[in-house]
Parts: structure tokens; sequence; C-alpha cells
């Protein structure tokens, strides 16, 4: 596949035309169009439910996206310009866009591509500056969350966030290149976000912030999903995805343990080592590249918040065993994100994970912890040669941005009838550090005597 498309603002996507923007009106019109693990990875916050909140503009310098509400509450910043583009079959494609600041440049500029994968983000424009930019993106069949059936994914997507950024052209191309896999957990997988988007507000897992520091040789495919242990990854046919992908020399990168700590049966050195160990042999029987990742640490402490609690350690231990015994690379992203975690003391940590929530990170933490990933893949001569040069680091405030209800919203409370959008973090209610530290203890089986 080779195309280059030259845009206007009425190219709003069909099926008949196959490509276009993405805005409300077009997201209602099928069901397909709300499933987040199928386009942009993003969802409507549900106050704005049944309203168009983004407007496509175009001038001389190309197309753009702005908020449409006449309150105010929403800004050119953090309203997304979506676009898809239907594809004729599962391959990695090469992006290109053509981009350009309007008169006032462009302050802060966020690209997302494929199951909202983080490219860059922060990326400043001045005045009438053009960039043209390639990515990669991997398109394959998926489980969807709340689905137990395979769901077939033929188009590529991409979400640009930026305060008036203009798009002119977009050129894709299938390309042969290499292929990592991803097999994980909620810690790992492609998260969805709300919109208007606030990156302190929503959940991301570290595999989708990975193409941030990877070069356009290789792309990233992510079947990672929330409640996964090392047992129904396969049994729920994930797995089946992936070997049947999987061509000789792509590599597949293993984590596991949070969800596998919670069943008997799947202890660190019964169920949770068996498994890995068969995921590792079967790789190389495919000749596949397999590479186990510590699991990623969780933010938890004891009441007085000066004693950490580590509740992975035995899995942590257990996953470096096995890399030892069958000379497997191992990513340290335990140690790496404890040592972070310790460093810094749970009142800055938070930042870097969802509010509230002291295991799964937001768009700050995917990136970091993905970061650590990167760092240590340096070490491995089959990984390293795929990093491009690190990216800036992304800094939260001291101060978490929630996203605001409008004054007059459509919904003033969930609507239980339709799917396709975001319960957004309210602030209201969270519960104390001490009190999720208890409750994971006891139901990992951990004993506090």
């Amino acid at each position: 596949m080779n195309k280059k498309i030259k845009l206007n603002k009425n190219m709003l996507y069909s099926s008949e035309r196959g490509y276009g923007f993405i805005t409300e009106p077009i997201r209602d019109l099928e069901k397909a169009l709300k499933i987040p693990e199928l386009n942009s990875g993003f969802d409507i916050l549900y106050w704005y439910m049944d309203s168009e909140i983004t407007g496509i503009m175009e001038d001389e310098d190309g197309c753009y996206a702005v908020g449409v509400l006449e309150n105010g509450s929403v800004t050119p910043v953090n309203v997304p310009l979506f676009f898809k583009l239907d594809i004729e079959g599962e391959d990695n494609y090469l992006i290109t866009l053509k981009l350009k600041a309007g008169d006032r440049g462009v302050k802060s500029l966020t690209l997302f591509g494929g199951r909202r994968h983080l490219h860059f983000h922060n990326y400043m424009l001045a005045s009438k500056e053009e960039l043209t930019y390639s990515f990669l993106v991997n398109v394959s069949d998926i489980i969807p969350r709340n689905y137990t059936e395979v769901h077939t994914d033929r188009s590529v997507d991409f979400a640009i966030i930026g305060d008036g950024v203009r798009i002119s052209e977009v050129h894709i191309q299938s390309v042969e290149s290499k292929t990592i896999f991803l097999a994980g957990d909620s810690t790992v997988t492609d998260q969805p976000s709300g919109y208007p988007y606030e990156p302190g507000a929503c959940y991301c897992g570290w595999g989708q912030a990975l193409s941030a520091y990877l070069s356009t040789e290789v792309a990233i495919s992510n079947h990672a999903h929330s409640g996964l242990t090392t047992e129904s990854f396969r049994n729920e046919g994930h797995y089946d995805i992936l070997t049947r992908l999987a061509k000789p020399g792509d590599i597949v990168l293993f984590q596991f343990g949070h969800n596998d700590q919670k069943l008997s049966h799947l202890k660190a050195e019964e169920g949770y080592r068996n498994n890995l160990i068969r995921y590792i042999m079967e790789c190389r029987e495919k000749d596949v590249y397999p590479v186990l990742i510590s699991p990623l640490s969780r933010n938890t402490w004891r009441e007085d918040g000066t004693q950490y609690v580590d509740l992975l350690v035995e899995y942590d231990k257990v996953c470096k065993q096995i890399g030892e015994e069958y000379d497997i690379p191992i990513i340290d992203l335990h140690e790496r994100s404890k040592e972070f975690i310790l460093k810094n003391g749970i009142e800055v940590s938070k930042r870097y994970f969802y509010p509230g929530d002291y295991t799964h990170s937001n768009d700050f933490g995917g990136f970091l912890f993905a970061g650590f990933v990167a760092e240590e893949m340096k070490k491995i001569p089959e990984l390293a040669k795929f990093l491009t040069s690190k990216p800036e680091a992304w800094i939260p405030d001291e101060s978490l941005v929630l996203p605001q209800k409008p004054g007059n919203p459509v919904y003033e409370t969930p609507p239980e009838h339709t799917e396709g959008y975001q319960i957004p973090f309210s602030g209201i209610f969270t519960k104390s550090p001490s009190d999720v530290t208890k409750e994971l203890e006891f139901l990992c089986g951990f004993s506090r005597e």
C-alpha cells in the first residue's frame, strides 16, 4: 500500500471514502467506531455524550481542530484531531504527516498513533514552522476489553493534540520491519483516555508509550490487557493472535505478576514460573526472541508513608531466576520503578499514577516507566538497535489537573444506555495509601504479622 492524501476539512471519515477525520457525529454512526482498540484509543467524557465538541477548520496552512462549545470549557489545546485510514490487512505501516503551526505557533504538540501509542509530546513549533514527521503503526486483530471474540482491525488511526496545529497531508506505506509484541496486564496495555485530554487524569500502560523511544525500524503490537495472568493470556485467545502474527526475528516482551499473585495456583514458584517457561520455549521454537520484564512496582506504603511495601518481590525474584536459568534477557522494570518510588516518596510518585490508584500509571507514569524499559533495552543488543535518541522528560505539575464538567453538561451523571464514553476521576473520594496497601495485601495473601 502506498497512498498520499491531500486533506481538506470536508474529508470526514466514511467506509466508502476509506479515510477521513473522525468527529462525534461520525463516531455515533457505527458501534465499531466507539471501541477504543479499533480506533484512536480515545472516548469522549460522558458529560459531552450526544453532542459535537470537535470542529474541523481549515486555512491556507491546513486543517485543524477547535472546540465548538459556546461556554468555553473546551479549547483547541486538549481537543484531539482524529483521523482514520482503512488499510488492506494486518501489517506495519509507515505514516508521514505534514504539519504546520499557525500564526501564534504551537506551544505543546502531542501525537498518538494506532491505539493511543505515544510518539512525541510537548513539541513546540514557532509561528508558521513546518514539521514533516514519520512513525510506524502496527495493525492487527485484537480482542478488545469487555469482549471475548477476536475483532478484525483494518485501519490506521492517529490523534494530534496541539493548540491549532495544522495538517495538510497524510502519506501511508506498508513496510517491512520488525515487530515487538507485548504480552502482559493492565500496567502494560493500551489504555483508553477521555477527551478533552488531561495526561494526569487518564490510565496508561507503559507499553503504549514505548514507541516514543523507538525508531521507525520497529513497530509495537500490544496484546496486553487488564486483568490478565500468565494463564488467561493464553486461555482467552490473546496469545493465539500473537503467535499467528509473529515472524522469525520478531520480539516478545512478557510482563505479568500483578494478577497472578491473586490466584493460589499461579504462585511465583509454581504456575507463574511454569507458564513463563512454556512461553519461552514456544517462542524459541518459532525463532521469535523472548524477553522477560519484571513486574512494575506499586506505590504502596504503610500508614506513616515511611515504610515501602513490595508486594511483588517473589515474582520479581522468580522472573530473574528464569532469565538466568534459560539464558533469557531480563528488563528489570521492578527494580527501576521501585528505585524511583523510594527516591521520590509516596506523594511525588502519586503524580505518575492515575488519581487515587497505586498500581496503574497515568500518561506521565506510562512515559516514565517506558523510559526505564528503553534504558534497560540498551543492555540487550537485539533491542538496543531499535532505540532512538532519548526524548525530553515529561514531568507533571505539583497539582493534578482534572477534567472539569461544564456549567451546562449534556449529562450530569454517566448514562447507562450506551457505550463509547469515559467516566473521569472525580477527586471526591479516594482511599488512603495505607488502606489500599492493606486491601492489596489481603487480596494477594500477605500476612501483616
